[in-house]
């Protein structure tokens, strides 16, 4: 009776431990599944320098542009991958590498055709070849000079000689009278030297901030910078306008990518800021049927996330809500310029909403590490 007794405990025990290990082995394998699900680091370095690449070629800066698109090359091919593992389909990777090959095509031909600079050495020989002639003149007229300072010269010398003589005799005895005087002159000037290198210091480095400061004033002050921190397309020649355009392309597929993977930010959110900064290339250039159907396009794609931008925070819903209108409006009075305004505030605030998830997910894997 007693075995049977230990037998059915045995029994128990074992049913346990299966049952408690098979948990364990499911929560692991949860775990590690949610890890596979996330956005790789590569995903998140494609999409940080593409955005670097529209706001360097909407500066217009197309060396550092195309340097940005040599290190999106190699982000992407440590991407790729991990996207052929999720089972990116073949026509969304083509898609990618057009648009990445016609961006870097077109920055490479902007910047063979920028003006070039000499070499620091053809500069400098360019400036003595200049200033040759000049030396050459001033040295026949200071031989003119000398000559004639030569002959003057001696006449004085004889009319000093007995000058001279009876000056030495005299500055003799002052030298020794005001030899003891130098010297505690000499005690008393080195402190004065060093009293006056400090305060001289300061004042060097105050200056230099003031002239920071008056620098950065100006700069502020300037109507063109101030335009372009409004919409920093506003001043930019059409040709210019196409190349910004195939930047902004290359954020299209980024939303796409994400899809592919679990990530707390919606997809939508970079959905939203692409067609923003599609819409607005397209005022500039007049073709207010393009922006129109973009517009559509921002208006669907608001509607599937705002919910989620709500829970996250409610007055940045607001504001995009706002934003959204606001920019409806200026683009039904087909005005370019204030759409490039209202286009530049909406994606400020997405970017914030954005950034608001990605911490509120840093905070939430710190609390179950602890």
């Amino acid at each position: 009776m007693k075995n049977k007794k230990y037998i059915y405990i045995f029994i128990l025990l074992l049913f346990l431990y299966f049952i408690i290990g098979c948990k364990g082995k499911e929560e692991e394998e949860k775990e590690s599944g949610s890890e596979s699900q996330k956005p790789p680091n590569a995903l998140e370095q494609v999409q940080q320098l593409s955005d670097e690449i529209v706001t360097s070629t909407m500066g217009q800066d197309w060396p550092g542009s195309l340097d940005k698109v040599r290190e999106l090359q190699t982000k992407w091919n440590e991407l790729y991958p991990d996207l052929q593992k999720k089972g990116v389909g073949k026509e969304e990777v083509d898609a990618f590498v057009s648009d990445m090959n016609t961006l870097m095509d077109a920055l490479i031909s902007k910047t063979l055709n920028l003006p070039q600079k000499p070499p620091e050495g053809q500069v400098q020989q360019n400036q003595s070849k200049e200033e040759e002639p000049q030396k050459q003149e001033q040295g026949q007229e200071g031989q003119q000079e000398q000559g004639q300072q030569s002959q003057d010269g001696e006449q004085e010398q004889q009319d000093q000689g007995s000058e001279q003589e009876q000056q030495d005799q005299g500055s003799e005895q002052e030298q020794q009278d005001q030899g003891g005087e130098q010297e505690q002159q000499d005690q008393g000037g080195e402190q004065e030297q060093q009293d006056q290198g400090g305060e001289q210091e300061q004042q060097d480095q105050a200056t230099q901030e003031e002239q920071g400061d008056s620098d950065t004033e100006e700069k502020d002050k300037d109507p063109k910078t101030v335009l372009e921190k409004m919409n920093p397309i506003i001043s930019v020649a059409e040709a210019d306008l196409q190349i910004i355009n195939a930047s902004v392309e290359v954020t299209k597929h980024i939303p796409e990518f994400m899809d592919l993977f679990k990530s707390e930010v919606p997809s939508e959110l970079y959905k939203l800021k692409y067609l923003i900064r599609h819409l607005n290339v397209f005022a500039k250039l007049k073709d207010w049927e393009v922006v129109s159907a973009g517009l559509e396009s921002v208006e669907e794609t608001w509607n599937s996330v705002k919910s989620t931008v709500m829970e996250t925070d409610e007055d940045m819903k607001i504001k995009l809500e706002q934003n959204i209108t606001e920019l409806k409006d200026v683009i039904d009075s087909k005005n370019a310029n204030l759409t490039g305004v209202k286009s530049k505030l909406t994606i400020e605030n997405i970017e914030s909403v954005i950034k608001s998830i990605k911490e509120k997910e840093k905070s939430k894997e710190k609390e179950k590490e602890e």
